[in-house]
């Protein structure tokens, strides 16, 4: 791997989700969450070039100044706003409005799911 680029990697010890650019279990294969979005076309920050960014479920403080319906509807706007609150690593701004149209909307099918009640989350899950 390029030491210029950064994925998904789960620590082993807390099983977090995070960010690296170092090659995770010596190139062993990782089985990545549903919540990790794989870019088709990756951001380029300085030299590094961002391929994967793992969302996590938002708190409801982190939804403030959006309305729901938006997000679920797939509004660009809301998504352009919620994207650096929830992204690791941490997307900026300027980043997320960049962002190939494709990319965005994977972005979103990974959100709506967020809101939906466990036993939906669930029925889906099993689903696929």
């Amino acid at each position: 791997m390029d030491p210029g680029q950064v994925h998904a990697v789960r620590d082993p010890v807390t099983g977090l989700w995070g960010a690296s650019n170092s090659v995770p279990n010596n190139g062993a294969a990782v089985q990545k969450p549903d919540n990790t979005v794989e870019l088709d076309e990756p951001i380029r920050r300085g030299n590094t070039e961002i391929l994967e960014v793992v969302l996590r479920k938002p708190s409801a403080g982190e939804l403030r100044g959006m309305r729901l319906d938006d997000l679920l509807s797939g509004d660009v706007n809301a998504l352009l706003l919620v994207l650096p609150r929830i992204s690791t690593p941490t997307l900026t701004r300027p980043e997320v409005e960049g962002l190939d149209i494709a990319d965005l909307a994977k972005f979103g099918e990974v959100i709506i799911p967020f809101f939906l009640p466990r036993a939906q989350r669930e029925k889906l899950a099993s689903r696929s």
